[in-house]
């Protein structure tokens, strides 16, 4: 399965048209909190696998190191992210997960997102300080 076939199977399935360009696909989903998440989809460079990733928000100016500190024990054995990694790019929270082409592509990507987008919400509000652990 090629990744832009993925793509288009996820598309179909939550119902929009998604079409990647040069490897990477981006798009809003509402979480079960109706909150929009942005994700970005990218090809990973094996070709048979593909990196999610939500932006969880801006990292506070004050008392960063607590939340950097929170986020590094959650991603011990994966344990508070659903198998996904929290990671910082520039001042911005992340979470990423690899996932198989083939997950994404057979129809039931669905099953990887809604996990995905949970736990992207419940650490956007940890990272926006609105939120418990």
């Amino acid at each position: 399965m090629t990744f832009e076939d993925a793509i288009r199977s996820l598309g179909a399935e939550f119902g929009v048209d998604l079409e990647p360009e040069d490897g990477v696909a981006s798009f809003a989903i509402a979480g079960d909190g109706g909150d929009s998440v942005d994700i970005v989809v990218r090809e990973a460079e094996d070709h048979e696998s593909a990196d999610i990733s939500a932006d969880l928000g801006e990292l506070p100016a004050a008392g960063g190191e607590a939340l950097l500190l929170e986020m590094l024990e959650a991603n011990h054995l994966f344990g508070r992210t659903g198998g996904a990694a929290l990671s910082v790019e520039g001042s911005r929270a992340k979470l990423e997960r690899r996932v198989p082409l083939t997950d994404l592509g057979r129809g039931d990507g669905s099953r990887i997102l809604a996990p995905f987008l949970e736990t992207a919400g419940r650490w956007r509000g940890i990272v926006a300080g609105t939120g418990g652990t």
